[in-house]
């Protein structure tokens, strides 16, 4: 059995939805029996949830990619909470709870994330990734 486990089939940026559904066909054509679509940010990650929904051989995942990590956190995409850090300083964090992550059975894995510095050495950008990644 053959997975493709990154895709973004889901993606209407990627894709238009008659295109997806050409490229499903042609991987199932090719051997290929499942595939994963992967979620970048969470109105992404629920496009791909609802991909799934309609298509026995695809699952999804979760997750926010790195580069999302510096995005405020009143964006419309995110939800998050303010904490306390110390009694002098206040910041925004973002926590799985205030995700509201949806359980499924096709959600197979929290993804896209990690560290990505290629397009930025900025040093607060490199440390709000590693909490994003940390907090998924």
């Amino acid at each position: 059995m053959l997975i493709d486990t990154h895709c973004h089939l889901h993606d209407q940026e990627w894709f238009a939805p008659e295109q997806a559904e050409q490229e499903l066909a042609a991987a199932h054509q090719a051997g290929v029996d499942r595939v994963i679509c992967i979620g970048t940010d969470p109105a992404d990650s629920l496009a791909a949830q609802a991909f799934a929904a309609q298509h026995p051989e695809a699952y999804w995942t979760y997750g926010i990619h790195p580069e999302f990590a510096t995005r405020p956190a009143s964006s419309s995409a995110f939800a998050a909470t303010n904490t306390s850090a110390t009694a002098a300083n206040s910041q925004t964090e973002l926590t799985l709870s205030a995700l509201s992550i949806p359980r499924d059975s096709r959600l197979l894995a929290i993804g896209e994330i990690g560290l990505d510095y290629h397009y930025s050495s900025d040093p607060a950008a490199r440390t709000a990734q590693i909490h994003l990644f940390e907090t998924m």
